[in-house]
């Protein structure tokens, strides 16, 4: 449950101190934004300004994250402007900045997208792209599964991975899908470590999702970037393949939408799994481009199979 609490002056707010890291947000409407972070703080100070004004206790989130022993924070800022800037600040971390998503038809923004990403413990690439998106200024950044490689190079991979991503997680939304990564391995990792994390939009169940971390914030849609149009993509999970489904989004309110009946199956494809040695079942990096009524959507993965 998350408690917001409005209209409390800065200045005579008690438990302004702790610690956080791990610091991201994600939209939840055209009015909201949900916060997450790890560490002793337990309240978020918001407000058009430095000044703040007001703040929302946060909760543990559900489920609860295993990377570390945490503790786990999830706030929830509501009544939100939209196309505002506006300060916030978790314990004693420093001043940070969100803005909301524009109103109907607005354009003139930038998208980033990165998936297959990892810690910079494991992978020494991960700091110069997050460095690049930070550079990139984008108004959101769509993270396409794969997040952080936990299921191979260990629990510290999913922490690191949260704190390598702060160089603009803390100012640009971010917005995930999950990719086999996150819950191929049980053993090792799985989506409680990232449902555990975020709040999303519209979020629905799938019934085929792996038990651990079951059920809901499976998939979800979103259409509040009033120029852009969402397509949903639901993913079916067994032991030896991915189907999906592209189905039409919600209008986006902009001029170059793809004409289709919102929840209608556009496009479907299936991962199966190729034996590449007696020792190992991996299914290979593949590209798939589709393109629906003149809307192209691009999803890359590297998945394994047990």
């Amino acid at each position: 449950m998350i408690i917001p609490v409005t209209g409390v002056p800065h200045n005579v707010v008690s438990r302004v101190t702790g610690t956080a890291d791990e610091i991201h947000w994600t939209f939840t409407g055209l009015n909201s934004v949900s916060v997450d972070w790890r560490g002793t703080a337990t309240e978020v100070h918001d407000g058009i300004s430095s000044a703040y004004g007001t703040v929302a206790i946060a909760q543990p989130p559900s489920p609860i994250p295993f990377s570390s022993s945490g503790p786990f924070w999830e706030a929830q800022l509501t009544g939100l402007q939209p196309k505002v800037v506006y300060h916030y600040s978790i314990g004693s971390a420093p001043d940070k900045t969100f803005r909301t998503p524009p109103q109907s038809g607005t354009t003139g923004f930038t998208v980033d997208a990165e998936g297959d990403i990892g810690g910079s413990n494991s992978l020494v690439s991960v700091p110069v792209v997050q460095h690049l998106i930070a550079d990139d200024l984008p108004a959101f950044v769509l993270i396409l599964g794969d997040l952080t490689y936990g299921n191979q190079t260990g629990q510290s991979s999913v922490d690191q991975h949260f704190n390598d991503v702060m160089v603009w997680s803390q100012n640009m939304a971010y917005m995930p899908a999950w990719g086999n990564h996150e819950w191929d391995v049980p053993a090792k990792d799985d989506l409680r470590n990232y449902k555990g994390r975020f709040e999303l939009p519209n979020q629905q169940m799938s019934t085929s999702a792996p038990s651990q971390g079951c059920c809901g914030k499976d998939w979800y849609w979103w259409s509040d970037y009033r120029a852009m149009h969402f397509g949903i993509l639901k993913l079916h999970f067994t032991r030896s393949e991915i189907r999906g489904e592209f189905a039409c989004g919600p209008a986006g309110g902009g001029k170059n939408d793809a004409q289709c009946t919102f929840g209608s199956v556009v496009d479907r494809f299936t991962l199966p799994a190729r034996r590449e040695n007696h020792r190992r079942r991996t299914l290979h990096s593949r590209l798939f481009d589709r393109q629906i009524e003149g809307l192209d959507i691009g999803l890359s993965s590297d998945e394994e199979s047990a």
